[in-house]
């Protein structure tokens, strides 16, 4: 009776560590979850903030095309300008010699 008595102590003591192993084993790999979620929240941050800056460089890419598109166009019609000052300034140099000579 002593030794089943025994067998049966031993055997709780048995079940207690084994519950106790499992708690902990699920303790750790709450922990473990907890951890890996923190991680994943990071790199989705971590991929947001990269798509965000992708989209500003793109964004920065238009404004500099656009940008110099526009001094292109303002050298342009600086150029047209000047060809028309030249043209006039031209014109009257004909008709300050007409009114000269006449």
């Amino acid at each position: 009776m002593k030794r089943l008595e025994k067998e049966m102590a031993l055997a709780a003591r048995a079940h207690e560590a084994a519950a106790a192993a499992a708690e902990e084993n699920v303790c750790s790999a709450q922990s473990k979850q907890a951890v890996a979620m923190e991680r994943a929240e990071e790199l989705q941050g971590a991929v947001q903030m990269s798509a965000a800056r992708d989209a500003l460089v793109s964004r920065l890419g238009e404004a500099e095309g656009r940008t110099e598109a526009s001094e292109e166009r303002t050298a342009y019609c600086e150029r047209e300008l000047q060809q028309q000052l030249e043209r006039h300034a031209e014109e009257l140099d004909i008709r300050d010699q007409e009114v000269v000579r006449a």
